[in-house]
């Protein structure tokens, strides 16, 4: 019915933080909270492991109700810092580029 992931990433070289995404529902079963759950689920998983926090890149509008904010300090290719956004679970507020896994390319 539907898929999450979380990546581990690097910010200023920084490690135990983790990339959102992708997300995913079945056509026939959106709009029904799986998503919701998915990323809910993630993050209780990132609790569980004492991760420093997860960023992802997505619509404000949409994530902010999971508490991911934007600050502008976040960078990623040439990806306006709106859609960079970030919720902390442990120690400090980073501030630099964003670096995935070789696999995921670039933007």
């Amino acid at each position: 019915m539907g898929h999450v992931a979380l990546s581990p990433v690097t910010i200023n070289g920084q490690s135990n933080w983790f990339g959102l995404g992708p997300i995913a529902v079945i056509p026939e079963r959106q709009k029904q909270g799986i998503g919701t759950a998915l990323i809910k689920r993630a993050l209780t998983e990132l609790n569980q492991i004492i991760a420093g926090g997860c960023v992802l890149v997505g619509n404000p509008d949409y994530y902010s109700r999971f508490g991911f904010i934007s600050n502008g300090a976040l960078t990623y290719f040439d990806t306006p810092t709106q859609y960079l956004q970030f919720t902390q679970l442990t120690g400090s507020e980073l501030r630099g580029e964003i670096t995935y896994h070789d696999a995921f390319g670039g933007a």
